[in-house]
């Protein structure tokens, strides 16, 4: 495999452990400090990913016109959106909206835009393999990227922990 390739499946590796070790501290800044409940921050999460499917063939179209670095370019950027968003949103209607811009923008154009280079960067008859390192380097990101999270959760000292309580905000009533 080309060098460009296993840059791209490290890549792959560090976005996706950095990706997933936000969502525990995700779900907990919005059940401890918004007062969501899990299941409402279920829903929040998963309806605002499965309204993000449809701009996986958008991605596909604006990677193949304008090419994949800046598709993967503009994942990154709505990762970060989401992140730095969530650090100063306080209403609900905000939060959803940055969930669904994440949705739309961050995950769904990564994936896209780092699959069209696999198949960019490899040749046919090692394509399916090309994929499966793929494949191994995200399953594995989203692997360690909570078990890197949880030892920092672990480690919050009880005083940093409260003032993580419940904020009166328009959240609270869902």
């Amino acid at each position: 495999m080309p060098r460009q390739y296993w840059l791209l499946i490290a890549g792959t590796f560090v976005y996706a452990t950095g990706v997933e070790m936000c969502y525990p501290f995700q779900t907990l800044y919005l059940n401890q400090r918004l007062g969501l409940s899990m299941t409402s921050i279920g829903v929040i999460i998963g309806a605002t990913l499965f309204a993000g499917l449809p701009f996986q063939i958008v991605g596909g179209a604006v990677a193949d016109r304008f090419g994949r670095r800046p598709v993967l370019i503009l994942a990154i950027c709505a990762g970060m959106a989401l992140y730095i968003g969530l650090g100063v949103a306080h209403q609900l209607w905000l939060v959803i909206a940055l969930f669904a811009f994440e949705a739309a923008f961050g995950w769904a154009q990564y994936l896209t835009a780092s699959n069209a280079m696999v198949t960019d960067l490899t040749p046919l008859s090692r394509r399916a393999e090309a994929f499966s390192i793929s494949r191994v380097a995200l399953n594995a990101g989203i692997t360690i990227g909570p078990l890197v999270a949880a030892p920092l959760i672990a480690s919050t000292p009880p005083s940093a922990q409260a003032s993580w309580a419940p904020a009166s905000c328009a959240a609270s009533s869902w």
